[in-house]
């Protein structure tokens, strides 16, 4: 699984590899969930990316492509 994430700034990337994702206080947290383990977060999960959540404006669920995994820079 993995998340297209669109930024306020009109920029978009895809995150593959990204099982969930959580507020946590000002950021938005996507976390890659262990091997074997069911999706859920909890205290296994290993987190990915942290955006600034006021600069997010859309984050929707697609299917992990065999493309890289992009980072947000920032």
């Amino acid at each position: 699984m993995g998340y297209d994430i669109t930024l306020t700034d009109g920029t978009s990337e895809r995150l593959d590899d990204a099982d969930g994702y959580a507020l946590e206080g000002p950021l938005t947290t996507f976390f890659r969930c262990e091997p074997g383990r069911p999706a859920r977060l909890d205290a296994w999960a290993v987190r990915i990316l942290s955006v600034r959540t006021d600069r997010v404006l859309r984050v929707c669920c697609v299917e992990a492509a065999s493309s890289p995994r992009l980072a947000i820079a920032g």
